[in-house]
């Protein structure tokens, strides 16, 4: 339109924030949901793996996980057949698994050792998946935690501890897409409940990796 003389005159206009969210309502019913926020910092280690992979920006997202979810805490329940299309399973990786972890806690002020100790097991995972003794431990340094330790090792197991399903699929009906990365979800025929982790937006398509988080 420059080219042949012509100015759109509507001023353009910059959006910029770093807390809360917009909300953007379409004539057709969808909406959009814009979330600012900051980029967290990863570790070396998943930098490292973030730059080897050529995935850019060493930056992430911390999301966070709680204990128990019900049906309040669901943004979404997808319908294979009506909301989504070719829906895929897999689960986490064997390896990452953490069937036993044995927490050091109560750091001593004066000589840098751990006054307390205690082993959390996840006997039923290590007996389904034949773990053996010295497979899928590991050791965690406290060193802020004095009490409630097996409350946070089994929210930890929870987590970890057993083998998660992972979904990935087109969600194709625009009543989702306002769908944005740490909601949870369900599918109409799984009890599960799952946290999208992952999301990549195309015209009339949304594309989302969703992790389950409890069961």
């Amino acid at each position: 339109m420059h080219d042949t003389g012509h100015v759109d005159p509507r001023p353009q206009r910059l959006l910029q924030g770093v807390e809360g969210e917009v909300r953007v309502g379409m004539k057709d019913g969808v909406e959009y949901l814009l979330r600012f926020g900051n980029g967290v910092a990863v570790s070396k280690a998943d930098a490292s793996k973030t730059a080897e992979a050529g995935g850019g920006s060493a930056t992430g997202r911390y999301l966070f996980v709680k204990d128990s979810y019900s049906s309040t805490d669901v943004a979404a329940t997808l319908s294979e057949l009506d909301d989504t299309a070719g829906i895929e399973y897999s689960h986490t990786p064997f390896d990452e698994l953490v069937t036993k972890q044995v927490i050091n806690y109560e750091r001593h002020p004066a000589d840098s050792r751990y006054v307390s100790s205690y082993t959390y097991t996840n006997t039923t995972a290590r007996t389904n998946w034949n773990i053996q003794t010295l497979e899928n431990v590991e050791t965690v340094n406290l060193d802020m935690l004095t009490g409630a330790v097996d409350t946070w090792a089994g929210i930890r197991d929870r987590i970890f501890g057993d083998l998660k399903r992972i979904i990935t699929c087109d969600i194709v009906n625009p009543r989702y897409f306002i769908l944005e990365i740490g909601d949870v979800i369900q599918l109409t025929d799984d009890t599960r409940y799952f946290m999208i982790t992952d999301e990549r937006r195309t015209p009339g398509r949304l594309n989302i990796t969703a992790r389950e988080v409890y069961a």
